[in-house]
């Protein structure tokens, strides 16, 4: 390579922020005329807009076909998902248009974290010793012993 660095293999990046800026900006720039850029989730799979349904590789094309252009979080690689919008249905009484419901996305659980597994290590030790203290006047110090093996 003329440009790169002597005596580094320039072929490989280590700076994933400025590689997806590069990506992000190569996206708009080759966009097609009916694409949209979404978001990607955790898995690797585009976020659809809500009326937004993905169309299959067996599914024949139409022509309100819409290509949704994403960035794969995990390789950073430009993915492209051709996807409909779902018409919205006529109601036959009254003759307008039903909206779809939104479903709202259920909240996520927070994980644990070390500090609160410490917490709860501590308040399970001070229960033991409490529940030990007042059954050793109860109870023979042997079967104790014996409990414990």
């Amino acid at each position: 390579d003329l440009f790169g660095e002597g005596g580094q293999d320039n072929r490989y990046t280590c700076d994933a922020r400025a590689y997806a800026a590069a990506q992000r900006e190569a996206m708009e720039a080759d966009l097609p005329p009916n694409g949209d850029i979404v978001p990607a989730d955790d898995y690797g799979y585009p976020i659809l807009p809500e009326n937004g349904f993905p169309v299959q590789d067996w599914q024949p094309s139409q022509d309100g076909d819409r290509v949704a252009v994403y960035l794969h979080p995990a390789t950073l690689k430009v993915r492209e998902k051709a996807f409909r919008l779902r018409a919205p249905v006529q109601d036959a009484t009254s003759g307008t248009a039903l909206s779809f419901p939104i479903v709202e996305k259920p909240r996520e659980r927070a994980d644990i974290s070390g500090t609160g597994l410490q917490m709860i290590g501590e308040i399970r030790t001070q229960a033991l010793h409490q529940a030990l203290d007042g059954a050793a006047d109860a109870v023979d110090p042997w079967d104790l012993v014996g409990a414990l093996l």
